[in-house]
């Protein structure tokens, strides 16, 4: 797709496209007007590594975005974890200066539209806990946490973080770990160990899985579960210690 004409930005033509479809300019307009508005560095992986993980053909990297015209409004960075078969919601967000308009709603219904048929036993998503992250330039967390609440997200009762995104970046604490959908089955605690083991292992390597302090406290907590994992309501987020 091309960079789009200054008179086609502001039309009111509104659709979605799959970031794969982008050309190099397109996606820079989808990072530097959505992603990069919306999220910290330590919650944001570069704009080079994404433009290679989502427009380099990785099938386990696949993301979407909204089009007014040819301006992108929203967009959603998601992957897949083989291993566990989860799927992760890494990003979305609106465009700034066209929030409240529905357009991260429409998203949203997308994603969950296209996890229904995938290869997946549960959609989850990082999400900042408002208990310990106040709104700022980046965003309110109480509003995204109402807006995943709308969309039926389920509360995992972890305390989890998010790890290092690269050399210099800090975790990320007190985030909250969300079940969009699972099957009717529920979310098997094995594939969820499974999962957070992929993660941090790609994020920061065997040796923080297997010897990092909060990273074993976490993982123990889920090797504790029955084996499928509770899910509370996002209205039990007060029973979650902070």
């Amino acid at each position: 797709m091309d960079a789009p004409p200054p008179e086609a930005a502001g039309s009111d033509v509104v659709d979605i496209a799959d970031l794969a479809d982008l050309d190099d300019a397109a996606f820079d307009q989808v990072y530097d007007l959505v992603l990069a508005p919306s999220f910290p560095p330590t919650e944001l992986l570069g704009r080079e590594v994404l433009r290679a993980l989502y427009l380099g053909g990785n099938p386990d990297f696949f993301g979407y975005t909204v089009l007014r015209g040819h301006r992108p409004i929203a967009a959603a960075l998601c992957e897949h974890h083989r291993p566990s078969r989860i799927s992760l919601l890494d990003n979305l967000a609106v465009a700034p200066d066209i929030r409240q308009g529905g357009h991260g709603g429409r998203l949203m219904r997308h994603l969950l539209s296209r996890w229904e048929s995938a290869d997946s036993v549960a959609f989850l998503a990082e999400v900042e806990d408002p208990r310990h992250h106040p709104g700022g330039e980046h965003g309110d967390p109480a509003a995204r946490l109402r807006f995943y609440d709308r969309h039926g997200a389920q509360l995992l009762p972890l305390p989890y973080f998010q790890p290092s995104l690269g050399p210099g970046l800090d975790r990320v604490p007190n985030l909250l770990l969300l079940a969009l959908r699972t099957r009717d089955s529920g979310l098997p605690s094995a594939a969820l160990g499974a999962f957070l083991d992929d993660n941090i292992t790609a994020c920061e390597g065997d040796t923080a899985r297997d010897t990092d302090p909060d990273y074993r406290s976490l993982r123990d907590r889920v090797t504790a579960w029955p084996p499928t994992a509770p899910l509370w309501p996002l209205s039990r987020l007060a029973d979650l210690p902070e």
